[in-house]
């Protein structure tokens, strides 16, 4: 399914279709799964308003290679990144693989820029179609936390909203306050981090699998609304550790 189609299932069957959502809610997406859960925010009309956003290994600002290229293709993968990165902003390519709507190599921006069925939307890049609801939905948010794993994603400060600067070709990773999506406010990432809503944290794991602690420690406290919502819920993810250490 188009990732465009999967944003609009959400926002009809799960944000609409729930009503116990109306007074708003919190979101906590892994990988893929943090660019719809950005698209929900940015393109649904009419939906109660997301509150909190926290990402784990979040694909921000792009993917420049093949994840584990090297481990699944081996000496072939210079052959087949190649390959790839010929047909990827392909019309066939870009509809029936949702990877491919996120690739974005340094080198061909503007091939990316005007055949990329995705990426360029969410991150409001295109020169002459700056959305301007994007950018102030976005930047409602009361908190976004960014979580950066050692996962596959290349580079993995992209889960920061880092990334390559347009054109390059060393592959420097530029920080997401150097970047012109953060410079030029395209999505409304500088409002919120001088408002003090950004929080950015390197945390255990390989790519998508958050230890028991991190997750009590950096996504179950931004999923309650209160100190006694956060207490309650501490409580219950410690009885359920010690059941998992006793089982």
């Amino acid at each position: 399914m188009p990732v465009i189609d999967q944003i609009q299932t959400a926002c009809d069957k799960v944000v609409r279709g729930m009503k116990f959502l109306k007074r708003g809610f919190d979101i906590f997406a892994i990988s893929q799964g943090a660019l719809i859960a950005r698209g929900l925010i940015e393109f649904c009309d009419g939906v109660p308003p997301v509150k909190n956003l926290i990402t784990l290994a979040g694909p921000h600002a792009g993917m420049s290679s093949i994840p584990y290229c090297q481990k699944i293709f081996s000496k072939c993968c210079p052959i087949v990144e190649i390959l790839f990165d010929t047909a990827v902003y392909t019309d066939e390519v870009q509809s029936f693989t949702t990877a491919a709507t996120y690739y974005k190599v340094p080198e061909q921006i503007q091939e990316y820029l005007k055949n990329s069925k995705f990426l360029p939307k969410l991150n409001n890049e295109p020169q002459d179609e700056k959305n301007v609801v994007y950018k102030e939905r976005f930047s409602s948010l009361n908190k976004l936390v960014l979580l950066m794993d050692d996962s596959f994603l290349i580079p993995r400060e992209t889960a920061w909203f880092g990334y390559y600067e347009d054109g390059s070709t060393d592959r420097k990773v530029v920080p997401a306050t150097e970047t012109n999506l953060y410079k030029e406010e395209w999505i409304g990432l500088k409002r919120l981090n001088e408002s003090g809503k950004v929080i950015t944290r390197k945390v255990p794991g390989d790519h998508a699998n958050l230890p028991d602690e991190s997750m009590s420690n950096f996504v179950v406290p931004y999923l309650v609304d209160d100190a006694a919502d956060l207490a309650l819920t501490s409580a219950i993810t410690t009885k359920l550790k010690l059941h998992n250490n006793k089982a």
